[in-house]
């Protein structure tokens, strides 16, 4: 029952993704900020979606220092029924 909960908790959209994958989301799925929502997909990496696409970020570090960058090219998804 925990691990349900755990799983639920980690798929469900939030506002809290940080301001730098905020801003890469806005840019790269052409979208304005409020109609974008994220969701936390693991422990460094973050789904965004909105204006029917979606894109995943991750954040990857090499020496110390660490980026947001997208896991793969931004998809066209369906848009959400009425």
């Amino acid at each position: 029952m925990l691990l349900v909960g755990y799983l639920a908790a980690a798929c469900a959209p939030i506002r809290g993704a940080p301001s730098h994958v905020r801003r890469l989301a806005e840019r790269d799925l052409g979208c304005p900020a409020d109609q974008l929502k994220y969701a936390k997909a693991g422990a460094d990496t973050y789904d965004a979606r909105g204006c029917n696409r979606q894109v995943r970020y991750v954040r990857a570090c090499q020496r110390g220092t660490c980026e947001w960058r997208q896991d793969a090219l931004p998809q066209t998804v369906a848009a959400p029924p009425h």
